[in-house]
């Protein structure tokens, strides 16, 4: 949390006579409590200061929609359903993950799954799907990606993000980070996107954003019109470029290609952006430098669906794709100061949210562990 030192040190602020406000601040106050490093007696009115502008920090950072208090929350406290477990015990339908693609405005751009393939993937544990809480947010992890069509030589350990989709209506900037979270959190090493250029992303933002948080493109393909339009139709074509206009593009910038990012960070790196993403636990210096805890401005655009187009065939099999925001504002950073607000949160402010009593103690927990 953001303190003052003029809350943390008032002995020495009234000793020197400065306070917040006056010029004796830059005018050798900073330098003169540098050099002192002045111990502070905290009593129990401090404490209880301190508490209290440490919640009204968290409060204006939770100054979120009930749709986005509700994804976070159920992204901190790990409620998503995988496909592998049945739907009456509490798993994702294999069928509303499908029809979530089906309506999303980048379908065309995703992998056309069915619902049986879905369910035989989950049986055989090779596609394993997940939403997140009752929410329209879904992802899948499949655990035998071929990326052959792009140059890459494929590892044993591979795992890719695919599917990703949100319909989550008036969500932004808290379903893609919370995405990236779950899949790195499940072992996710390899996605793929269409690198789509615009003017303020002229390679494209996916590359940039996947980037940021400790991807790196290892293997790239040209667009194959044909082969789209041979596997998907005309109509699908030509909806593809409407959704790519949506995000500044057009034909004059050339077809976007096809990039392939594996993930080039180290378990403990892993941990560390997990950590980042969540607003939980102090990240490494590998995150800061991602930009996952900076605090300067950065432009992002809305996170676009890629898709992934195989060689000559041309058969979609998986994207790691979009969440459906529209924000203007750094997806990373949005979700995790909106997370870090709700884990400084007390008890009752998080019961005023609407939110679960088993949720709040499992924020609870997290906030004394990683905070």
């Amino acid at each position: 949390q953001n303190i003052s030192t003029f809350e943390m040190f008032p002995d020495f602020w009234g000793e020197k006579n400065i306070n917040a406000f006056g010029e004796g601040f830059n005018k050798g106050g900073r330098r003169a409590f540098d050099v002192s490093l002045p111990i502070q007696e905290v009593t129990g009115r401090q404490v209880e200061e301190l508490e209290r502008i440490m919640t009204m920090e968290a409060a204006r950072k939770t100054n979120l929609s009930p749709i986005d208090t509700r994804i976070l929350v159920n992204s901190l406290t790990d409620r998503w359903r995988p496909t592998t477990t049945s739907v009456n015990q509490g798993g994702a339908s294999p069928q509303a993950f499908v029809d979530a693609i089906q309506n999303n405005k980048y379908r065309p751009a995703l992998p056309n799954y069915t619902p049986q393939e879905v369910k035989a993937g989950a049986r055989s544990g090779d596609l394993v799907a997940y939403q997140l809480g009752d929410d329209d947010v879904f992802f899948a992890i499949d655990k035998k990606p071929d990326y052959s069509w792009a140059g890459v030589e494929m590892q044993p350990d591979d795992k890719a993000l695919v599917g990703v989709v949100s319909n989550a209506p008036g969500s932004r900037g808290t379903a893609a980070p919370s995405v990236i979270a779950k899949a790195l959190d499940e072992g996710a090493t390899i996605l793929d996107a269409f690198a789509v250029p615009s003017k303020r992303f002229p390679d494209g933002y996916l590359p940039e954003y996947y980037g940021e948080l400790g991807f790196e493109e290892v293997g790239r393909a040209p667009f194959d019109k044909q082969a789209y339009i041979a596997n998907h139709g005309e109509l699908a074509f030509e909806d593809l470029l409407d959704a790519w206009r949506s995000d500044g593009w057009d034909e004059s910038m050339g077809m976007p290609p096809v990039i392939v990012m594996r993930w080039s960070g180290t378990d403990a790196d892993r941990a560390a952006t997990i950590a980042g993403i969540r607003g939980a636990g102090a990240p490494s210096n590998r995150a800061e430098t991602l930009g996952i805890v900076t605090t300067a401005e950065r432009p992002a655009g809305r996170v676009p669906d890629p898709s992934i187009q195989e060689g000559a065939s041309g058969v979609g099999r998986g994207a790691s794709g979009a969440a459906g925001d529209d924000n203007r504002a750094n997806l990373s950073r949005r979700a995790r100061e909106g997370a870090e607000g709700l884990l400084g949160l007390t008890p009752q402010q998080l019961r005023n949210k609407g939110i679960p009593e088993d949720q709040i103690q499992q924020l609870m927990g997290l906030r004394n562990i990683g905070q």
